[in-house]
This record gives C-alpha cells, sequence and structure tokens, in this order.
C-alpha cells in the first residue's frame, strides 16, 4: 500500500489546518507585515510632500522589509502543507528556506540602497529640509517597530515558556532554529 493508499499523502498539496497562533512566529510575521506596510506609506507620502531623495530611499527600504515580511510568511504558509507524492516528507522546512532567502535578500538589498544613498548623499550633498515632516515620520516608525517588536518579544517569551527556557537559552539553544 503507497502513502496516498493510506491517506498520508495526496495527489495535490494540502494544508494542515493553516497558519494560527500555534504556529510559532505567524503573529510576529503578521504584525511585522502591517506595520512595515504602514512605515512605508508613512515614507512615500512623505516623500510625496517633501520631495525629498531620503525619504523615498527609506520608503523602497521599507518596501524591502514588506517583501522580506512577505517571504517569511510564505515559507511559515508553504511549512504547514501536507505531505504528498512529490514531496514524501513534507514541507516543514521550507520555513527555513524561505527564512534564509529573505534574510540574504534583506541584507543584498538593504546594503546596496544604504551604501548607494550615502554615496549619493557624500557626491551631491543637499541642504536639511522639511525637519518636521522627517520627525513625523520617524516617531511613527518608531511607534510601529516598537510594538512589533514588542509582539514579537511576547512571543518569544511564550515559547521559551512552553520549552521551560528562558528567552536567552531560547535564541540560543531552542528547538526553532
Amino acid at each position: 500500500q503507497n502513502l496516498a493508499e493510506q491517506g498520508i499523502v495526496g495527489r495535490r498539496r494540502r494544508r494542515e489546518p493553516g497558519l494560527n497562533e500555534q504556529t510559532t512566529g505567524a503573529h510576529s510575521v503578521q504584525t511585522a507585515i502591517i506595520g512595515n506596510s504602514l512605515v512605508f506609506g508613512a515614507k512615500l507620502g512623505a516623500w510625496g510632500c517633501t520631495g525629498s531623495g531620503a525619504m523615498l530611499s527609506e520608503a523602497i527600504h521599507s518596501f524591502a522589509d514588506v517583501m522580506n515580511q512577505a517571504l517569511l510568511w510564505y515559507g511559515l504558509s508553504s511549512s504547514t502543507s501536507r505531505a504528498d507524492e512529490k514531496h514524501p516528507y513534507g514541507y516543514g522546512f521550507e520555513r527555513y528556506v524561505w527564512s534564509m532567502i529573505s534574510g540574504v535578500g534583506s541584507f543584498f538589498l538593504g546594503a546596496g540602497v544604504s551604501v548607494y544613498h550615502g554615496v549619493h548623499s557624500l557626491m551631491h550633498p543637499a541642504p536639511i529640509e522639511a525637519v518636521p515632516v522627517a520627525l513625523g515620520v520617524l516617531a511613527l516608525a518608531g511607534v510601529l517597530e516598537g510594538y512589533t517588536m514588542k509582539v514579537a518579544w511576547a512571543e518569544l517569551e511564550r515559547e521559551a515558556k512552553k520549552a521551560g527556557m528562558t528567552p536567552k537559552e531560547y535564541v540560543l539553544d531552542g528547538p526553532d532554529p
């Protein structure tokens, strides 16, 4: 009897019940996508109002953050798929593959935009303008990113407690790399 006949796998890719509070990291990633999307919108709006190249650069950076979070979400979501004939051992490791792709993309895209903007600013310095708009966007980003960090920290503490570890022990030696 093959795996399909046993009901272990099917011809079509079937998902487990899906992402929920039981899926480690799901709530943090959802919160980060929403928070980074709002920051992206604020920076894009500030660029539209001021024409600041720095705001456009920051908006691009925030968009890259949203895309990286979307890759993490995709990895978490696809890792809940049940085994099928093509993947008899399941899709669980996809969360790590997409996390790696997200991390590498974030590093290189973020570094590329930052280096480009830094060199451009050194070569073509511009006077500081629209300080209130920049400070408003910075304050909004700080609040949103702070909330995202709070959600991620609470999730880390909850997972560490379930594993009988401190948050530091969980990060260094926990079961979820």
